[in-house]
């Protein structure tokens, strides 16, 4: 009999690299990551669970790149066998590409928040061609790179575009979700969130869903 899987979303920093308009992290008081002694027993907790469960396990953040210790959590992880997925706005893919490599992990899922001038607008100046350049860097080592989008109001209308760019670079997953409202420092959030124009984007999304994969 099969086991069940179980996916762990590990958040492992709120430390990050951009100042994302609609991000909800950095809407979140500051949490101080986890002390050595504690993420060897998170580490240990889910290893435990591999008897019970398929175990995947992505980590997050904030920049998961911007942790001192990252690699190490992901070696330990990967040598027992446990999959392991990262999320990163690609800023740093090339500077730790290495480590990347030889640390285990399998897929990395790189945030796309539109074409260039609205990627750019929602995350800052240069951030989308520092995006291209980690998928294409990933493709080149042969591991498993995706997109991630967050819709919201800024960028509904590019989800074609977003999918068409996904699609050309063969990038064999993308994956959506929309934003959720909050307000965050300096800049608020409610301009993002218009739920009423991300009605249309769904549709849009399951439509080409299909084409991607093919």
């Amino acid at each position: 009999m099969s086991k069940p899987l179980l996916t762990i979303d590990w958040h492992i920093t709120q430390k990050c690299n951009q100042t994302c308009m609609h991000c909800y992290a950095a809407g979140e008081q500051f949490r101080e990551e986890a002390t050595p002694r504690k993420t060897v027993r998170i580490v240990d907790k889910i290893l435990s669970l591999k008897n019970d469960f398929n175990i995947k396990v992505t980590l997050t953040g904030g920049e998961p790149l911007l942790r001192a210790d990252v690699f190490e959590i992901a070696s330990s992880l990967s040598e027992n066998n446990v999959p392991i997925s990262l999320t990163t706005n690609g800023m740093l893919v090339q500077k730790n590409i290495d480590k990347i490599i030889n640390s285990g992990i399998m897929q990395i899922q790189v945030s796309i928040d539109g074409m260039r001038s609205v990627h750019n607008y929602l995350r800052g100046s240069n951030t989308f061609d520092s995006a291209i350049h980690a998928l294409r860097l990933l493709k080149k080592e042969h591991l498993l790179p995706s997109v991630m989008t967050t819709v919201n109001g800024y960028n509904f209308k590019q989800v074609p575009e977003i999918i068409a760019l996904v699609r050309g670079m063969n990038i064999p997953l993308f994956r959506y979700t929309a934003i959720r409202a909050h307000r965050q420092g300096r800049r608020s959030q409610e301009p993002c969130s218009n739920t009423g124009k991300l009605q249309r984007p769904h549709g849009i999304y399951y439509e080409q869903k299909r084409r991607v994969k093919r």
